[in-house]
């Protein structure tokens, strides 16, 4: 009797029991860019984070205003989002000043670099799946305004979770003299993040 017990309490805790977390922590995690929710590199007084952004963020961003919010809701969204695997590249200063103005040789480069983020960030950025190059698809510069040390793009890979990229380059020609800033190793990264519990 004492035996049948202690296997029904086992049964209800390893299924009874999610490693997932709920919607509210999981949007937290990487709407604060918690770590560990993102990789780092530092180059050349530069500090580039990049931040996969899961189907199931985005849905629960999209309905965070929804008072209605629920994981069947979250769940009914998730199809919007399969077209392609989206990230988030925030790049910073490593004196904590507007990273516009690190380094201008000029006052008109600071449009100029304005204008690359808004145009040319595309051709800059892509994933590397073994010997497939994975590209953009699209992006979305967001402006601080001198509010905060740091600007951050949006992007998208032409990519599925089945061809994952295990490295995504970036060449910063509008900072960094066009140096490569290589994220290697994603994989490591990818199994460290939580899962969504639907």
């Amino acid at each position: 009797m004492k035996a049948k017990f202690i296997i029904l309490t086992a049964l209800l805790f390893l299924f009874g029991c999610s490693r997932g977390w709920d919607y509210k922590d999981y949007f937290n995690f990487y709407n604060q860019f918690e770590e560990p929710s993102y990789v780092e590199i530092e180059s050349n007084g530069f500090i580039y984070q990049l931040q996969y952004r899961p189907k199931e963020f985005l849905a629960i961003n999209e309905l965070k205003t929804d008072p209605a919010i629920n994981n069947k809701l979250i769940e009914s969204e998730l199809t919007k989002y399969d077209e392609g695997l989206n990230y988030c590249l925030r790049i910073s200063s490593t004196e904590n000043v507007d990273v516009l103005t690190q380094n201008l040789p000029n006052d008109g480069e600071y449009y100029t670099r304005i204008g690359k983020l808004n145009v040319d960030f595309p051709y800059l950025i892509s994933g590397i799946n073994d010997a497939d190059t994975i590209r953009c698809q699209f992006h979305h510069f967001e402006r601080a305004y001198k509010i905060q040390p740091f600007i951050q793009v949006l992007f998208s890979l032409n990519a599925t979770d089945e061809n994952r990229p295990n490295t995504i380059q970036f060449e910063d020609i509008i900072f960094n003299d066009g140096r490569l800033i290589e994220f290697k190793n994603l994989e490591n990264y990818y199994t460290q993040l939580p899962e969504l519990n639907l």
